[in-house]
């Protein structure tokens, strides 16, 4: 049985007659070994030895700032596919996918909001759901669009009083805008 204080995959924990194979561990010719990297636990009463992983993969909570781009925007929502959770070095676990509900846009009302959200630009929201599915929010105002592109010639608008503006086609554009708009990416 191994005693070091951290496994890799691969590494055998102890032997099938000793213990049974737990979360983060497998059996292979006789032998338990660990199917991740992390700290081995031997559950003498189940006789189950198992792996706790050092770090978990990344997954939406509520309350997490997140990063994503928006995928679609209809007459009542906006899906976005999620990139990062702000302030977390891990990678999300999965290819995961939330929506804005008109009702949490902006503080004040929306009526259309494919004049404040276009296809293909950055956004950072709360999470204010988390499962079944993952509901977002940009009412506050440190939220909104982090990156937007000019509707005409693609390039990306630069903040101009109160909104956004093309320095090519010296166009103006609205958007609900983060406090950091610009700044990141």
């Amino acid at each position: 049985m191994i005693k070091d204080d951290i496994v890799f995959p691969g590494d055998v924990l102890a032997t099938a007659e000793e213990f049974m194979a737990g979360e983060g561990a497998y059996l292979d010719d006789g032998n338990i070994c660990s199917s991740i990297a992390g700290i081995p636990h031997f559950d003498r009463e189940e006789m189950m030895a198992s792996v706790k992983a050092l770090k978990h993969p990344a997954l939406p909570e509520v309350d997490d700032i997140v990063h994503g781009m928006i995928d679609s925007v209809g007459p009542k929502m906006v899906k976005v596919d999620l990139l990062r959770i702000e302030g977390e070095e891990r990678q999300l676990a999965t290819r995961e996918n939330g929506a804005i509900h008109i009702s949490n846009m902006d503080s004040k009302p929306v009526s259309n909001p494919k004049m404040v959200y276009k296809a293909m630009e950055l956004v950072r929201a709360r999470v204010i759901q988390a499962g079944p599915s993952i509901q977002l929010s940009t009412a506050e105002h440190e939220l909104g669009i982090l990156k937007a592109y000019c509707r005409r010639c693609r390039n990306v608008l630069v903040i101009k009083g109160e909104g956004l503006w093309c320095p090519r086609c010296n166009i103006r554009e609205e958007r609900k805008i983060a406090e950091n708009y610009g700044l990141e990416y």
